[in-house]
């Protein structure tokens, strides 16, 4: 099941999106729409718990609270949903990224476009991995489920053993067994939560688990007494492609056929643009981009990014400066470039 939202004050782009998300995603899962007339109404929904949307298509140009607004607050308020901007407006490209929203897809709305926009969502959203987000020493830090074996209880503590490492944190094992799936975690003892996935055999007395034995109880105990509980951290899972990502770098389309198009990069990342299908992962479809035009990569340890061009027309830093051909050149977060002319145009997040 997917739990779609949809924001806009003209009731006919909310038809049309609501079919288009039909077509595309029937094939995909069960759906369930959710219709706002305004940003209020996203904002009200969220105040009185009844938000349930997993994906928001938000307009920006709204009476009242516009969706930037609404973009900020969803932020701001950590809430669990991921964005995909739908607007007449070009200008608030950066702003997508700033509020980490999938996309940005322009009005009138291009069914193409919106179609593969949402088809690639859900396909990247079955690639993420569900997180559980605790603190530790004040700091926020987010626990990737899939790469968790079992969650262990020391007193007041819980320490999460991953494939290859441990991460403790003050919690209480009934809110964490209550906030995990019970399809995917199992409680087999007072003190121990075990994924399900990496279960190698069940005894009377014991469980393996990933070459682990745990024990295995009869009947489930409460964890402590409440008064034990004075410093214990909340314990949320997130869904969202949004609040599952790393901060990473990104490549931001200002300008052309791709405008509010965002391909964020993991370290290491190699991304070839150009303007033939199988050779490229990013389709530029204009006479000006070569077939395979650049590569962009980006590199952590020296925070830069680094573009290779192979094209006939060149990349651009900004109006006038032509960059080198087929030599890296390191570039930094913020600078735009041209790529073959002055319509195709990226900022690097």
């Amino acid at each position: 099941m997917l739990r779609i939202g949809i924001c806009d004050d003209d009731p006919k782009i909310r038809k049309s999106i609501y079919e288009l998300a039909c077509k595309v995603l029937f094939k995909y899962t069960e759906l369930d729409f959710y219709y706002y007339r305004d940003g209020q109404e996203v904002i009200s929904a969220i105040e009185n718990r009844s938000f349930a949307a997993e994906l928001l298509l938000l307009d920006i140009h709204m009476p009242g609270k516009d969706g930037i607004y609404v973009a900020d607050y969803i932020r701001r308020n950590s809430i669990d949903v991921d964005i995909i901007f739908v607007t007449v407006s070009n200008g608030h490209v950066l702003q997508g990224y700033k509020y980490k929203a999938f996309a940005y897809c322009m009005k009138p709305i291009n069914a193409a476009q919106l179609s593969e926009i949402i088809a690639n969502y859900v396909e990247e959203r079955q690639k993420n991995s569900y997180c559980i987000n605790v603190s530790v020493n004040g700091q926020n830090i987010r626990i990737p489920l899939n790469r968790v074996v079992y969650f262990e209880s020391q007193k007041r503590k819980i320490i999460a053993h991953l494939l290859g490492d441990d991460i403790a944190f003050y919690g209480k094992m009934n809110e964490l067994e209550e906030a995990l799936s019970k399809d995917k975690f199992f409680r087999c003892h007072q003190s121990y939560i075990v994924n399900r996935d990496l279960i190698d055999s069940i005894k009377r007395t014991e469980i393996i688990v990933s070459g682990v034995a745990i024990p295995m109880s009869r009947k489930y105990y409460e964890a402590m007494s409440d008064d034990e509980y004075e410093i214990t951290e909340s314990i949320t899972i997130t869904k969202s492609i949004a609040m599952n990502q790393d901060e990473k770098a990104a490549i931001i389309f200002v300008g052309g056929k791709l405008l509010g198009t965002i391909i964020r990069l993991y370290d290491g990342q190699k991304v070839t643009i150009g303007r033939e299908a199988g050779k490229v992962d990013v389709i530029i479809d204009t006479d000006t981009v070569s077939r395979v035009h650049c590569t962009i990569k980006y590199d952590s340890l020296l925070n830069r990014y680094i573009l290779n061009d192979v094209s006939k027309n060149g990349v651009f830093l900004g109006r006038n400066q032509r960059l080198a051909k087929e030599k890296d050149i390191e570039l930094k977060s913020g600078d735009e470039l041209w790529i073959g002319d002055e319509i195709n145009r990226i900022r690097l997040g």
